[in-house]
């Protein structure tokens, strides 16, 4: 059987993540705390946050797999809207910028992973984790969340 459509998400998410890592390494270490103005995302919380986003959401609620991330990141690395602390440019409130790049890395890793245990006929099926009711509209069927989540555009989600 073809796999063609989850083949080309696990492109997608490779390269976008593979991508995303290596502007991430080349960021100035002086500018990593710099924030266009109190309680914005800077740098590091930008890498934490995409890290936390593809441990829990991609990872754990829409592919069922376990979370490898540390719990206290989605409180560090998440929006208010979901409770997570406001940013600020104190370097003490966060974990080394190597140590979430790494972090980074491990949950992009087990998201391509993770793709190799589904086959395209999953793909309008339900999401395979524990979704909070509240968002689980938000990502619709199996393929629809992950086309999202890879960044595909809109009339790419609506073929899944």
């Amino acid at each position: 059987m073809s796999n063609v459509r989850v083949e080309f998400l696990q492109e997608m998410f490779k390269y976008s993540t593979d991508r995303t890592a290596k502007l991430a390494e080349k960021f100035p270490a002086d500018k990593r705390l710099v924030q266009a103005k109190p309680g914005k995302g800077h740098a590091l919380w930008q890498v934490g946050h995409v890290a936390t986003a593809l441990d829990l959401i991609t990872n754990t609620w829409i592919l069922g797999g376990a979370p490898l991330l540390p719990a206290e990141y989605n409180k560090k690395f998440s929006p208010g809207i979901m409770g997570g602390d406001t940013p600020t440019a104190n370097a003490g409130d966060y974990p080394e910028f190597d140590e979430v790049l790494a972090n980074y890395k491990k949950a992009a890793a087990q998201t391509v992973e993770l793709l190799k245990g589904i086959s395209d006929a999953d793909l309008p099926g339900e999401l395979r984790g524990p979704v909070p009711d509240q968002a689980r509209s938000f990502f619709g069927k199996l393929g629809q969340g992950l086309t999202g989540l890879a960044g595909l555009p809109d009339d790419e989600r609506a073929k899944q």
